[in-house]
């Protein structure tokens, strides 16, 4: 008795088929999953500079006393020097001539533009203030003004956009009163900086933006303000 084999396969068009759905669900998915890993990244890498930052200011503490006995009257280029690098292993301060070439890309405080104080490249600030860069390839510089010390950060680095608020830029705001680092709005005040999107311009009023990651338990949620900035 012969046994007869039954030749199985999928013809061309099945494969065809079943490529286009593996496609579309592809096209659905990764962006989500590639979003979803950006901004865990970005959760990590704002708790890392939260902690840098923090043991910065105990170790200066411990050198220097309170902050609200420090002597700020050197100003931004200044203050950094004497308070701050000595307490941070490996970090370079960037060249001038970076700062000012890149300028109108950079995460900064600026009052340019009109609309109060909105985060945005500044050349004139840049070329008149100075920046370093951390070990981990972060970069910062300390904005002084009306009393306040804000430390802001660019989490991967000076020349790597996008350069916004929000998404690779965030702010820490020294408290001269209880020597300690804080998350820029930390004490919950309502400004019209907050972590938001302005239509009116095409960049974060976003100094609040740590503080939002925080207040949700160090993860950024629906309602967080992510994307490019409007570029």
């Amino acid at each position: 008795m012969m046994l007869k084999y039954i030749k199985s396969g999928f013809t061309l068009a099945e494969i065809l088929i079943t490529l286009g759905i593996v496609v579309v669900i592809s096209a659905l998915v990764i962006p989500g999953l590639l979003t979803a890993y950006k901004k865990h990244m970005t959760v990590i890498k704002v708790r890392e500079a939260y902690s840098i930052f923090s043991q910065v200011i105990k170790r200066s503490v411990l050198d220097n006393g309170d902050v609200s006995g420090w002597d700020l009257s050197g100003g931004s280029a200044v203050v950094p020097e004497i308070y701050l690098i000595p307490y941070i292993q490996g970090v370079s301060k960037i060249p001038v001539d970076i700062i000012q070439k890149k300028g109108n890309e950079l995460v900064t405080l600026s009052t340019a533009g009109g609309g109060g104080n909105i985060y945005h490249g500044a050349p004139s600030y840049h070329g008149n203030n100075t920046a370093y860069y951390l070990p981990n390839g972060m970069s910062f510089n300390l904005y002084m003004y009306g009393g306040a010390l804000d430390i802001v950060v660019d989490i991967n680095g000076l020349t790597n956009k996008p350069n916004i608020l929000g998404i690779d830029g965030f702010v820490f705001q020294i408290d001269k009163e209880k020597s300690v680092v804080r998350p820029k709005c930390h004490s919950g005040e309502t400004m019209h900086g907050k972590c938001i999107r302005d239509d009116n311009f095409i960049y974060y009023r976003g100094y609040c933006c740590a503080a939002m990651i925080e207040k949700n338990g160090w993860r950024i949620s629906k309602d967080y303000p992510w994307g490019n900035g409007g570029r």
